[in-house]
């Protein structure tokens, strides 16, 4: 018998939720709707479809709930480190500039990744992982174009400002004094926001971000003892109480 697989496809951290009507909306829509500022991160050329300038600005609190349960197989002693997923507030802004029925630019400042994790300092992955946070800021001038009745053009530049935090136990020799790995970097990578839209009898949308992170940073979670790679970011450690 002969098989094939199929190739592997990974999907990176993507937050439609940020403070638009795409949160009560189900995201129905996304690229082709265009129908207030927030075009100008869904669909650039969409903005062409507003009468007049605009803004909006969207506040949206995230809640959710995450545990850990141990079991019998648990080699660590510890507690199962309560809710780990920390509430993230997240805000956004866009604006319009209707230059002439056109002709349109456009600012976007949203952060559409990111999250936050904290468990209890003495839960039984703390040799793992004690909390880490990850955040995305992104800064976007737009320009569309309406080339016809039934086409449009628009596209932008995506300044992506990143900041990383995490933190890690470290076994001690003295029994139940741990001490502690920390690790930070914040750094900035540039991409794009290119879209088109389509009205023969229907709008029809699509959107393509590039790749932002030229400059990414690297998350080096300890999952082994001996690291395999470093972290090229300012680092604390401390034993028994005291800072290295």
């Amino acid at each position: 018998m002969l098989g094939r697989s199929r190739p592997a496809l990974a999907g990176g951290f993507f937050l439609y939720e940020i403070g638009t009507p795409d949160v009560g909306l189900a995201s129905a829509g996304y690229a082709a709707r265009a129908q207030d500022p927030s075009t100008v991160f869904t669909n650039p050329a969409g903005m062409t479809m507003l009468d007049d300038s605009q803004l909006l600005v969207g506040i949206q609190p995230l809640y959710t709930h995450l545990s850990f349960s141990p079991d019998a197989s648990t080699t660590t002693r510890g507690t199962d480190g309560g809710n780990a997923l920390v509430p993230l507030p997240g805000a956004s802004f866009f604006y319009v500039y209707s230059l002439n029925s056109r002709l349109k630019f456009g600012f976007a400042l949203c952060d559409y990744f990111g999250g936050a994790i904290e468990y209890n300092l003495n839960w039984v992955g703390r040799y793992f992982l004690q909390g880490a946070t990850i955040l995305g800021m992104s800064f976007i001038p737009a320009v569309a174009y309406r080339v016809n009745d039934w086409l449009s053009l628009g596209g932008g530049v995506n300044v992506m400002l990143g900041f990383l935090r995490e933190k890690a136990g470290v076994r001690n020799l003295t029994p139940g004094i741990d001490g502690q790995v920390k690790y930070h970097d914040l750094t900035s990578g540039v991409g794009g926001d290119i879209g088109i839209l389509l009205q023969p009898d229907q709008k029809t949308g699509r959107h393509y971000i590039p790749d932002a992170s030229r400059s990414q940073f690297w998350c080096c979670t300890p999952l082994k003892r001996n690291w395999p790679h470093p972290v090229d970011a300012p680092a604390t450690a401390r034993t028994n109480g005291v800072d290295r």
